[in-house]
């Protein structure tokens, strides 16, 4: 019985398969054949999106500044005092130069190649133990 069944299933799948085919194509082959036209102007397309902004008049140029002035007024960050900061970077000659040693340890491998920088290849960079 269940090989029965299984044949009508594949019928059934192979049926419904070439109902929902034959519409698509129905409609593909007996629908209009116009072709979807959309028209762009190319000039408006790429034009600066600022060029057609109008200019603020004093008045509301006016309002907008004192408004802007009174909330940097309010703001917290209007009180921090700035008098005592200072560079924080240490300065060129502050920074002491690593020590270059004169002999090579046994594990450990140079900050750079010897080629690439004769000085640097003379200091150790990282030994391993």
């Amino acid at each position: 019985m269940s090989r029965v069944l299984s044949h009508f299933f594949v019928v059934v799948v192979a049926a419904v398969c070439i109902a929902i085919g034959t519409t698509i194509a129905w409609s593909n082959l007996a629908g209009p054949a116009t072709a979807y036209v959309s028209k762009a102007d190319f000039d408006q397309a790429f034009a600066d999106p600022f060029a057609g902004q109008r200019e603020l008049s004093p008045a509301v140029r006016e309002k907008l500044r004192s408004a802007g002035s009174v909330f940097l007024k309010s703001s917290p960050a209007a009180g921090v005092n700035r008098e005592h900061k200072t560079d924080r970077l240490p300065k060129v000659g502050a920074i002491p130069a690593p020590k270059a040693s004169t002999a090579p340890l046994a594990d450990c491998e140079p900050l750079a190649a010897s080629f690439a920088d004769p000085v640097l290849g003379r200091i150790i960079g990282r030994c391993f133990v």
